[in-house]
């Protein structure tokens, strides 16, 4: 009877240390499992900047670097007729990959404007392990090279969805609603 009553504290111990091991071991993972989805968001976070301070900074090359091979520009609605009613049967979708469609878009936008901010002003973002989606708020500032150029800004909504690679997120599609402004 007395080695059960040494024996009782002994084990009350032991299991009160095992409970408190696998209390630890939760938080560390708990913090470890946080810690990279923060990580995660601010990668993601980082990219999506790039891409609009690539633009206006007028770098083309550090900008396609941020794209996925073969990345797709997904056109919803028809190209140049923002703030127009659309034309009647003009509702095809297109796509280009994101390479192309910067390597025709950037040569017309830096040599027609004297200045090209492109800026997030809002962004929600969805990350699941390699995947994130970013819903983002965008807005342009423009002034034209035409001798009475005055400041434009314009704002539109685009989503963004990234995948993660062994060296990075990189962006794989890119749409937006830049019809209806």
């Amino acid at each position: 009877m007395t080695l059960k009553l040494l024996y009782a504290p002994v084990v009350i111990y032991a299991k009160a240390l095992v409970l408190v091991g696998l209390l630890a071991c939760s938080i560390t993972i708990s913090i470890a499992i946080a810690a990279s989805t923060t990580d995660s968001e601010v990668e993601v976070r980082q990219v999506i900047e790039q891409m609009n301070r690539f633009v206006t900074d007028r770098k083309l090359p550090e900008l396609l670097k941020l794209f996925a091979e073969d990345s797709i520009k997904v056109d919803l609605f028809p190209m140049r007729s923002y703030g127009k009613k659309e034309a009647k049967g003009n509702n095809k979708v297109k796509t280009t990959t994101l390479e192309q469609r910067w390597q025709a878009v950037a040569p017309i936008l830096f040599s027609s404007t004297k200045f090209y901010r492109r800026s997030v002003k809002n962004m929600e973002l969805h990350i699941d392990k390699g995947l994130a989606v970013a819903w983002l708020d965008i807005e342009t500032e423009t002034v034209s090279r035409k001798q009475d150029a005055t400041r434009k800004f314009n704002r539109f909504k685009e989503i963004c969805i990234l995948r993660r690679y062994q060296d990075g997120w990189k962006i794989v599609v890119l749409s937006n609603n830049r019809h209806d402004i």
